[in-house]
């Protein structure tokens, strides 16, 4: 999917299988977490991960708090952070449920400034409504919030 997204937008991209939150693909030579002038993601959503994952992270990505253990999104907000160097951006693609669940979480509160909705369409779960799609783009540059 990711590969068609570059062909289709006429982009490069350095893409890498792997499993992102228990061993990233782009670390330096160091071993720490590689840092990028842009960040586009949509991660997989409602992933749950233990929360001893997040604890003792050896990337350091986790510095705005722990995410819950019900849900990744405020996870992957945070690794894209961490990814990000001084004048990075980012862009990612969320459920939009990832605004309102967790959000009495250390995590999502720290977050709240850097997670800015840049457009917000919704669908019920029923299904599509004619004109509507769901998600939730969030954009955020480095050093705000």
């Amino acid at each position: 999917m990711a590969r068609m997204n570059t062909v289709i937008h006429d982009m490069e991209a350095d893409i890498r299988l792997g499993d992102t939150m228990r061993n990233p693909a782009f670390k330096d030579k160091a071993g720490k977490l590689q840092q990028f002038d842009l960040v586009t993601a949509n991660p997989m959503w409602n992933q749950n991960f233990p929360t001893k994952l997040y604890e003792n992270d050896p990337y350091e990505r986790f510095i705005y708090g722990i995410p819950p253990e019900s849900s990744a999104d405020w996870s992957w907000l945070q690794h894209m952070l961490a990814s990000l160097n001084d004048r990075g951006r980012m862009a990612v693609v969320l459920d939009t449920g990832a605004v309102s669940r967790g959000s009495g979480n250390q995590a999502s509160k720290r977050l709240q400034p850097f997670a800015q909705p840049l457009c917000s369409d919704q669908r019920p779960r029923g299904g599509p409504v004619p004109g509507r799609r769901g998600g939730v783009v969030a954009g955020s540059r480095r050093g705000t919030g």
